[in-house]
């Protein structure tokens, strides 16, 4: 599960507001919204933030504690090989 707040951290933290955010990924400003409400991103979306914010850390962010059953295990298998090979570079 995605802790919103962390990552709402960095985006501030390295000067983009969440529009400007938005548009450095790709993604739509409303389908960010409502990712963060339900928090959830796939693999590529949490590579693109973990590239673009240059999260040295991201497995706090990514894998909140309170992960629970509603992450399925072969996506968060993903995500954190994901991790893994962005943090080798």
């Amino acid at each position: 599960m995605l802790d919103v707040r962390a990552l709402k951290a960095e985006i501030v933290k390295k000067g983009y507001t969440q529009a400007m955010f938005c548009e450095k990924i790709g993604m739509a400003h409303s389908t960010f919204v409502r990712k963060m409400k339900l928090k959830s991103v796939t693999t590529s979306e949490a590579e693109k933030m973990i590239e673009i914010l240059e999260i040295k850390d991201p497995v706090g962010i990514f894998f909140a504690k309170d992960l629970t059953c509603q992450v399925k295990t072969e996506e968060q298998s993903k995500l954190a090989e994901a991790i893994r090979r962005l943090q080798e570079k």
